[in-house]
């Protein structure tokens, strides 16, 4: 067997000497003044049909409909124009804190759109937009607990109720222990809920989808706690 720890050296050696180049965006995008343009980013697939996927950009501190209520915009990747913009209701909502691509919900061949607004109301929103008509499919929001933060994370897993039709899930990070509901694409209805372990836990701050990571055709979730056990932390995979 040849020994490979001469090998080693010269590629290390060769990484270290490696030139540190500037890198060149292939687009580069601003926001106006103060609406922190970039918080949330996520692609949706081929919205205008010019076979790019292009891509949804939140901006929570923009003044849609009202100061701070926040917008969501929808760029063509080809040329980066808007393709469709979705506003926020009230002042401070917030809408656009998070984004996530969903898949076709409502069967017109175009991904859909979850966006969260976790100061929405008392204890946050979340909506479910056709990107191709712009129409609001579902609204969700928590009107009993303040300051639950729902919508503070949204995702989208896929189909995990094996009915064809992709499902969608989202976070209330601040009401409790924490929780992490997921809902049916099909009829808006909940169908699962998982919450953390302790009071404070924050469980669902952070989501996002992981795949079929075990194997049995659904959808799993990763999901952030990082105020349990003492902001030692926790992440959680948990099927969908």
């Amino acid at each position: 067997m040849r020994p490979t720890f001469p090998i080693l050296i010269a590629l290390c050696t060769l990484l270290a000497q490696a030139p540190v180049r500037a890198q060149a965006p292939v687009y580069d995008q601003r926001g106006q003044a103060g609406e922190e343009f970039g918080t949330s980013i996520t692609t949706l697939g081929d919205v205008d049909g010019d076979g790019l996927d292009d891509y949804a950009v939140g901006s929570p501190r923009a003044d849609g409909g009202q100061p701070d209520s926040g917008w969501v915009t929808v760029f063509s990747a080809r040329d980066h124009s808007i393709i469709r913009r979705f506003d926020g209701w009230w002042t401070g909502d917030r809408f656009g804190w998070s984004v996530a691509g969903l898949g076709d919900i409502d069967g017109d061949g175009i991904g859909d759109l979850i966006v969260g607004a976790p100061f929405h109301g008392l204890g946050g929103g979340i909506w479910v937009y056709s990107v191709g008509t712009g129409a609001e499919l579902y609204h969700i929001a928590n009107f009993l607990v303040p300051n639950a933060g729902l919508g503070w994370a949204v995702a989208g897993p896929g189909d995990v109720n094996w009915d064809g039709i992709p499902d969608f899930a989202y976070s209330e990070p601040f009401d409790g222990e924490g929780r992490v509901w997921v809902h049916s694409g099909f009829t808006g209805a909940a169908h699962a809920l998982w919450t953390g372990e302790v009071n404070g836990d924050q469980f669902g701050y952070s989501l996002d989808a992981a795949g079929d990571v075990d194997g049995n055709g659904s959808g799993e979730l990763v999901i952030g706690a990082p105020q349990f056990n003492a902001v030692s932390g926790q992440f959680t995979l948990l099927d969908a």
